[in-house]
């Protein structure tokens, strides 16, 4: 690749490009493109003014359609209007004198002739077929680069006799043509013998066959039409034969699949050959991949500013910003808004973003003369087979981030591994993209497509039935996990969805955490997708049932979120379980965040509910809740009163888990009331339980709770033993907060036994721990060592 290709190298961000060095005219004038950006990327109504040119003659001579230089007195111009003097303009001066003398001393051959001075058969005149080339395009610099690093170690290939060939793959509108354009209008002063390009039709319901787009080729390499041969082979034949003598660039847009490609190949010669095409083209040999998604949203902004005015942008930056989100970076959809704001002058963003704003009408609004993303859409859906197209049209009824195949499964009541493989299709087919192994994702504009031909598709019932499986999935799924976490949990019972073996197994809490973590965002989706569809019963429990694991990792904002809709679900099913339920969540919410008032309006709530209910376990967990309240709120003699019931409650009971849970709340009453003996006896019992059980998470709650009752008590070294062993158990089991609490303890030991510097270490690492996880006890951290 010639020097400027990538322009600001090593020069610094505010140099600007240089064009020392060996170029041609196209390299160069690439380089006076690439000027705008260090003029602060103008308008070219801007440009032409800065520089005194006309509009027209500013865009020639920038334009790599044209043959040759444009004039020195346009070039200088320029370098002007873009703040180039002194040593810098003479450089670009002399760099222009010198390729025009080279172009005045080079022979005139005829264009028909092959570049190595042999006779070749053709027409009298190289075809030159590439649309026209797009000023406005913008972005996809890291794909560019790439590519111009294809061309620029293209002699080396070439010399071999090997057809560099680089197919650019991605979703409808996504902009594979117009990057495979700009590429080709850049390095076409390489290929003097002609550019041929086709619209193959790969979307369409009649694909151009590869024999017609032979004959097109060979009539505009000079062939008179009655003089093309039958057969695609000796189509093909001919074709190769012809190029063989000849440089040239060929680019094949929209291309179904490799088998429509392979016979417009040149066998061999200085050719290079650019393909488009939905598919990724996974059979077609030595070839150079560029795989397009959706565009930045910087990228995207800076697409709409250049084709409606950076002014109008400017104007209303929030309206702008709620367009791009709608159109979710795909550059056809961007076009499209352009498009109409255009046709509407006096059009404000606010409107369009409003209209934009109704999922159920954003397709529709995203269409503007024969352009329209529901049409792009629709012309890769039509290339699936039912099966295909049936799974593609399912995953549109899902709202959640990403897709797994076991969920995917659920979702369409098939095998894993058939589902799998359609996925895989799909996704070889761009219109599924993958945001880690094995989990996939819909564009968001594809999803609305998707949810719309399902709805057009798909009769009710089985909607209906499909995504009930799948979310009832993730409750099966979320049950297990919260059982590898706490095997003593209390869980509502779960949904069939009639395919047990898709449930995943956990062997360990880590892989529990490890799904937990990768599953998060679409188990909030979940719970919201279950309320909205009015599936209120599964929508609170399935909220219950992630409890464990926002309780162990602190997603404040989660937890909050799935709990608030699980409640609401709950009211609007009228299931009192449910309700108290979620009032018991939030109560332990509001602890977390030391809201103490609202956790005691929860947990009374709940009370009251449970007790209407007559359920005795449902009444001593909100009872045991709200003594935890009143001691937050000071209230120590009604803790106490209340967790003693509750004790009583779950020793009649049998439950032996929530017996320790129990005993360990009591543990802190009694500190708070200086009773540490009694507080160590109800701890050291709590522990015994949680030890039988071989509950480790329990057993590290318990032992950093002994060991402040014994820093109370005077006895540091057991409080040490105490405190080490629960951190070391809280480190395996990896509970970040737990840890936080532990470090917490044992600076407060050592600061009672005169070692400062060592607690404030230890505070140190509890803070960064506290302040991940964003708990306001943070705050007293801080203050602490502030002090």
């Amino acid at each position: 690749m010639a020097r400027g290709a990538d322009a600001r190298g090593d020069r610094g961000p505010d140099a600007a490009p240089s064009p020392e060095g060996a170029c041609d005219a196209a390299q160069f004038i690439a380089l006076l493109r690439s000027l705008k950006i260090w003029a602060g990327n103008p308008s070219f109504q801007e440009l032409a003014r800065r520089s005194g040119l006309a509009r027209s003659t500013l865009a020639d001579a920038l334009s790599l359609n044209r043959r040759g230089l444009p004039r020195l007195e346009v070039v200088t111009a320029l370098l002007t209007a873009c703040g180039v003097t002194g040593r810098e303009s003479a450089s670009w001066q002399r760099t222009w004198r010198a390729l025009q003398d080279a172009e005045d001393r080079r022979p005139v051959r005829h264009p028909a002739e092959p570049a190595d001075g042999s006779s070749g058969a053709g027409s009298a005149t190289a075809p030159a077929q590439l649309p026209r080339f797009l000023l406005d395009f913008t972005g996809r610099e890291e794909e560019l680069t790439a590519l111009r690093r294809l061309f620029a170690e293209a002699g080396a290939l070439t010399a071999g006799g090997m057809v560099v060939i680089s197919a650019m793959t991605g979703a409808g509108g996504v902009g594979k043509t117009s990057l495979a354009l700009h590429l080709a209008h850049e390095v076409r002063e390489r290929y003097l013998d002609g550019q041929l390009f086709v619209n193959l039709r790969g979307t369409s319901r009649t694909p151009l066959r590869t024999g017609e787009a032979l004959t097109q080729f060979l009539i505009s390499l000079g062939v008179p039409h009655e003089a093309v041969p039958e057969g695609d082979d000796s189509k093909s034949a001919l074709f190769r034969s012809m190029l063989a003598p000849r440089r040239m660039l060929i680019v094949l847009d929209d291309a179904r699949d490799a088998a429509q490609v392979r016979g417009l190949i040149p066998g061999a010669g200085p050719h290079a050959v650019l393909i488009t095409s939905r598919s990724r083209l996974p059979t077609l040999e030595s070839t150079h991949r560029v795989a397009l998604d959706v565009m930045e949203q910087d990228e995207a902004r800076e697409l709409l500013g250049r084709l409606v005015g950076e002014e109008r942008l400017r104007d209303e930056p929030e309206a702008t910003r709620d367009i791009l989100r709608s159109c979710a970076g795909l550059p056809l959809a961007i076009r499209i808004i352009a498009g109409r704001l255009i046709a509407a002058p006096t059009m404000g963003l606010r409107t369009l973003s409003g209209l934009l704003a109704d999922q159920n009408r954003r397709l529709d609004e995203l269409e503007i003369e024969d352009q329209a993303v529901r049409a792009s859409f629709g012309a890769g859906h039509d290339l699936l087979n039912a099966e295909q197209a049936q799974v593609f049209r399912l995953l549109g009824l899902w709202t959640g981030p990403a897709v797994g195949p076991l969920a995917a499964a659920a979702l369409c009541g098939r095998p894993m591994r058939w589902t799998q493989s359609v996925l895989g299709q799909l996704s070889a087919l761009h219109l599924l993209g993958t945001t880690q192994p094995e989990c996939y994702a819909l564009h968001d504009l594809l999803r609305l497509f998707a949810a719309e031909r399902a709805e057009q598709d798909e009769p009710s019932d089985a909607r209906a039935a499909a995504l009930h499986r799948l979310l009832a999935w993730y409750h099966s799924a979320a049950a297990a996990a919260t059982r590898a976490l706490n095997p003593e949990a209390q869980l509502p019972p779960v949904d069939s969805f009639g395919a047990a073996e898709l449930v995943p197994v956990f062997d360990t809490a880590e892989a529990a955490l490890l799904w937990y973590e990768g599953e998060r965002a679409n188990l909030v989706a979940a719970v919201r997708q279950a309320a909205e569809a009015e599936l209120h019963s599964l929508s609170w429990r399935l909220a219950k049932t992630l409890w464990a694991f926002f309780n162990l990792r602190k997603y404040w904002d989660d937890w909050e979120e799935t709990a608030r809709l699980g409640l609401a679900a709950a009211r609007a099913g009228a299931d009192l379980e449910g309700e108290a339920v979620m009032l018991n969540s939030l109560g332990v919410l509001a602890h977390d965040l030391h809201r103490f008032d609202d956790m005691e309006a929860s947990c009374r709530a709940a009370l009251e509910i449970q007790r209407r209910r007559g359920d005795r376990r449902a009444i001593a967990t909100a009872l045991g809740n709200l003594s935890v309240a009143y001691r937050k709120l000071g209230r120590l003699e009604d803790a106490y009163e209340n967790q003693l019931q509750t004790l009583a409650f779950f020793v009649e009971l049998g439950d032996t888990y929530n017996e320790g849970a129990t005993r360990l709340n009591l543990v802190r009453i009694l500190r708070d009331l200086h009773r540490p003996a009694e507080a160590l006896e109800q701890c050291l019992r709590s522990l015994a339980v949680f030890r039988d059980l071989g509950n480790t998470y329990a057993q590290g709650a318990a032992l950093n709770t002994a060991a402040a009752t014994c820093l109370q008590l005077g006895e540091h070294q057991q409080a040490i033993d105490y405190v080490t062993e629960a951190l070391s158990i809280r480190s395996a089991t990896n509970d970040q907060h737990g840890q936080a609490r532990s470090l917490d303890t044992l600076g407060q030991i050592l600061r009672e036994l005169g070692r400062e510097e060592e607690a404030r270490a230890h505070w140190t690492r509890s803070l960064g721990l506290f302040t991940e996880l964003n708990d306001p006890y943070a705050a007293t951290l801080r203050a602490r060592l502030g002090s």
